[in-house]
């Protein structure tokens, strides 16, 4: 009768490899989580995006994105905020930039007028600053 009172060479050969190759992919998860970082940084320091980030985020978003590219870590962890943050940053979206004169001009051609009629005349004035635009990526600036 046979016994064994451990482990043999082959169980050791096989934890070593299966320890080498496990090293492998954290090295590899390492190298892609880095490519990304960069990437993503790259990306936001392109001159439209940055304007995006100063222009077109609420400042909570800004504070958020900010860090990132000073630290230049991502946060740990990764939050659905900061994922939306960046997804909206990286969209192409678009600046539609309106004088505060233009839009006092509209309100101030009104006569007394109802509620209503305000709301219309501001929505028209909207309507044609986006007309051919994706609504969902206009941000307008007032200036």
């Amino acid at each position: 009768m046979w016994v064994s009172l451990g482990r043999n060479r082959g169980d050791e050969l096989g934890a070593t490899n299966t320890a080498a190759i496990l090293n492998s992919l954290d090295d590899e998860l390492d190298r892609i989580l880095e490519n990304w970082t960069k990437t993503l940084l790259n990306n936001l320091e392109y001159p439209m995006t940055y304007a995006n980030i100063t222009e077109l985020l609420h400042e909570d978003d800004k504070t958020v994105i900010q860090s990132f590219m000073e630290s230049k870590e991502l946060p740990k962890p990764i939050d659905g905020n900061f994922v939306q943050t960046l997804k909206t940053v990286l969209a192409d979206l678009q600046k539609v930039p309106v004088k505060k004169s233009e839009l006092l001009k509209i309100v101030s051609n009104l006569e007394p007028s109802t509620p209503e009629n305000l709301k219309r005349a501001i929505s028209d004035f909207v309507d044609t600053l986006t007309r051919g635009k994706d609504i969902d990526k206009v941000r307008i600036l007032l200036e």
